[in-house]
């Protein structure tokens, strides 16, 4: 069976960064909505093998823009350590496969 992403991970979808919010829901990053997922529609086009955000920006050619970077949610633990943020990982990117 394929690794799969958890919970608050960070994926980008058709170009777009998003967090996992539940098994069939993701909350987009740069301006907070929420869209339902059909993980069956989308195939993953790159792995990041669970980096952290912060790894990824350093280490990588990824870029988040700071609206972003502050719409990620990393837990209750992060109202009292905001940097926990940049520690959220990132699973890979997705696309829609192309239609039959």
């Amino acid at each position: 069976m394929d690794p799969r992403h958890t919970l608050l991970d960070i994926v980008k979808l058709d170009g777009r960064w998003a967090q996992i919010v539940s098994s069939i829901k993701v909350r987009f990053l740069a301006d907070g909505s929420l869209e339902d997922i059909d993980w069956l529609k989308y195939e993953m086009v790159k792995d990041h093998h669970g980096q952290a955000v912060n790894t990824l920006i350093h280490h990588s050619d990824a870029k988040f823009s700071e609206a972003e970077l502050q719409n990620i949610y990393a837990g209750p633990e992060g109202k009292a350590y905001p940097d926990y943020k940049l520690e959220v990982s990132v699973f890979g990117e997705y696309r829609k496969k192309p239609k039959d």
